[in-house]
């Protein structure tokens, strides 16, 4: 049986959701006869212009959106801000003027998590859609409890109508407050902040190659949480509990009274055969008992063992889904 570790991925950049598929190694694992695999879900997101002044998520989006939260993530990373070509374009050139873009200068343009949050919670409550599609949307992505990495780039020109890192996340969270938010100022990760950034004459900020940075920072992030799943279900280092039960523990006593009370009348045995000089036979059940103390040894930890994989097994299959 395969254990997957399903990961989500949002992004309004067409080039990042394409070169996932080749920076993220998805190749099964195994450990501790357990076989592990990454399950890579991608969705990316479409904006559509409303009127000149306002932009939305497009249904096809949250279409897809539903689809691939068919089960659980266990890991989500989403990009911060959703933003039609041609209008980064037009402010763009804007902000080579001179001019400085306030948060009222991006509402309903520049959409984030927040905008994302909301056209799902009015999908999933459009009774015109089909349940299983709603439910998705509701209980694997709104409800989610699954680690968020946000990462965002925001040049100068847009930090003060965006906010901070900070900021962005707080209202990530805002909008996911099942989710543990864990932001990435990949302006900083990726230009050193303004150092190598748009529009200095010395940047490095290029749409394909920032796409391939960003893939290597998510599969960095998806091979670090995929080893902290395999070691936190490994069975050597995780506790097994086990139901007490009247039985389980009658057993455990029984069993160590019965212990005891054999090598107490094996010891006495001994040395009554040995005081009347009875050397051999003394030896001979020293012999025994040690004989049958190592069959023992061998025997209670193996049907302790297959007992306990059983349990695992159970265990896995009520966390699998």
């Amino acid at each position: 049986m395969v254990n997957y570790f399903r990961i989500l991925v949002i992004d309004d950049d067409e080039e990042v959701i394409k070169r996932l598929g080749d920076r993220v190694s998805i190749e099964k694992r195994k450990f501790e006869g357990r076989t592990y695999q990454i399950d890579l879900r991608t969705v990316c997101i479409r904006v559509e212009k409303v009127d000149e002044e306002t932009s939305r998520i497009s249904d096809a989006t949250l279409q897809d959106l539903a689809a691939a939260c068919s089960q659980p993530p266990h890991v989500i990373f989403a990009d911060y801000g959703y933003i039609l070509k041609d209008t980064v374009e037009k402010l763009r050139t804007i902000a080579q003027q001179g001019r400085v873009f306030t948060e009222q200068d991006l509402a309903g343009k520049a959409l984030t998590p927040t905008d994302l949050a909301q056209a799902a919670r009015a999908f999933a409550s459009d009774e015109t859609v089909d349940a299983y599609k709603r439910h998705n949307i509701k209980t694997n992505f709104l409800e989610s409890t699954a680690k968020l990495y946000l990462y965002s780039y925001t040049s100068k020109d847009f930090i003060k109508a965006l906010g901070e890192v900070s900021a962005r996340a707080n209202r990530t969270k805002a909008a996911f407050p099942n989710c543990t938010v864990v932001a990435k100022d990949t302006r900083y990760e990726f230009y050193n902040g303004s150092e190598f950034d748009w529009p200095n004459p010395n940047s490095k900020h290029d749409g394909k190659f920032y796409a391939h940075l960003v893939g290597g920072l998510i599969n960095e992030l998806i091979q670090l949480e995929f080893l902290e799943r395999i070691l936190s279900d490994a069975p050597r280092l995780k506790f097994v509990r086990v139901e007490r039960s009247v039985l389980s523990v009658g057993f455990i006593v029984a069993l160590g009274g019965a212990i005891g009370a054999t090598a107490e009348w094996l010891g006495g045995r001994v040395v009554g055969l040995a005081s009347s000089g009875l050397y051999t036979s003394a030896v001979t059940i020293v012999a025994l008992a040690v004989l049958f103390i190592l069959l023992i040894g061998l025997t209670i930890p193996f049907a302790f063992e297959r007992a306990m994989s059983g349990l695992l097994k159970r265990s896995e299959s009520d966390h699998e889904g």
